[in-house]
């Protein structure tokens, strides 16, 4: 069976270090840009009859991309998946292809409050909802009032925050193959002023904490309960240590930045080294917060109905 039309036409054999932060990677044998929910479900449709592996890829900010040929396919989400629109009563709809500082930036432009603190962090709304994404204190969440999600088997589902399981960088999706369509926030009205003052100062915060210039993943540990994982790894003597062409951020030692040309053995290798000296040391379990990406195959239908009403 043939690829099937796209708006977007697809791309082989697509180097991925472009698209993530961290800025390595290999290259892709399909690279696939979805416009609309109608074109997601037949390419998954055909992923599924061919037996292709794939992989849904946000803005690759939370991501390791391995730095190989990977065999199989990578999609994402572009045209409807980006738009956002204003519904009543302070609320937002958004898709999960939108970024998550377009949302802060037209929240603000409405006078809408409660989406500040994504105005600090580079990903996707999809990636958002998948990882329950937070900073500053606040997290996701708190403000989604439903997600829309489409099953392997085709079916839509609108769920809330609570049937979404969405926990510390943590959501039912991610033990599923399940993908977040779009969102909708439920936010409160505000002065315009005052909510770019509270963007400013968190931006602010942000870039004298963390190495926002450097090519990052983003956290590099999850925090333990009670404790932060910059703690424990600058305790442990690895802030600033240098493995190969990475190192542990002199700046916050929960990032690990790409000096040029890091490899993922190198990667690898810091990640092990660190949480082996934590679990030893400590006796603390670091658990990694980014994911590494790995094409799967279209998995049988999914059980997400029996943790959810629809």
């Amino acid at each position: 069976m043939g690829l099937p039309p796209l708006l977007i036409p697809p791309k082989k054999n697509q180097p991925l270090a472009r698209k993530c932060s961290f800025g390595m990677g290999g290259t892709v044998e399909l690279f696939l840009t979805l416009s609309n929910t109608a074109e997601l479900k037949t390419i998954l449709a055909w992923l599924k009859a061919e037996g292709r592996p794939w992989f849904l890829l946000g803005r690759g900010t939370n991501l390791i991309i391995p730095d190989r040929a990977l065999k199989g396919v990578i999609l994402q989400l572009g045209g409807t998946f980006k738009e956002i629109t204003p519904k009543k009563a302070h609320r937002l709809s958004v898709g999960a292809g939108a970024g998550d500082l377009a949302l802060a930036r037209k929240a603000r432009s409405l006078a809408f409050s409660g989406v500040e603190f994504l105005g600090t962090i580079p990903g996707s709304i999809g990636g958002a909802v998948y990882m329950n994404a937070g900073a500053h204190g606040h997290e996701l969440a708190e403000v989604l009032e439903w997600a829309e999600i489409l099953t392997p088997e085709g079916e839509l589902l609108q769920l809330k925050p609570q049937e979404l399981q969405m926990g510390y960088r943590s959501s039912l999706l991610q033990s599923t193959r399940c993908i977040c369509l779009r969102a909708q926030v439920r936010l409160s009205l505000s002065n315009p002023s005052k909510i770019a003052a509270q963007e400013k100062k968190w931006q602010q915060q942000r870039r004298i904490s963390q190495p926002t210039q450097a090519r990052t993943f983003g956290s590099l540990f999850k925090n333990p309960p009670e404790d932060h994982a910059g703690r424990i790894i600058e305790a442990l003597g690895f802030k600033g240590k240098q493995f190969g062409h990475c190192r542990i951020s002199p700046i916050h030692a929960n990032f690990l930045e790409n000096l040029g040309g890091a490899t993922f053995k190198e990667v690898w290798r810091a990640t092990k080294r660190i949480q082996a000296a934590a679990q030893q040391q400590m006796g603390v379990t670091l658990i990694p917060e980014a994911e590494t990406l790995s094409l799967q195959p279209s998995l049988s239908p999914c059980n997400l109905s029996l943790f959810c009403a629809k």
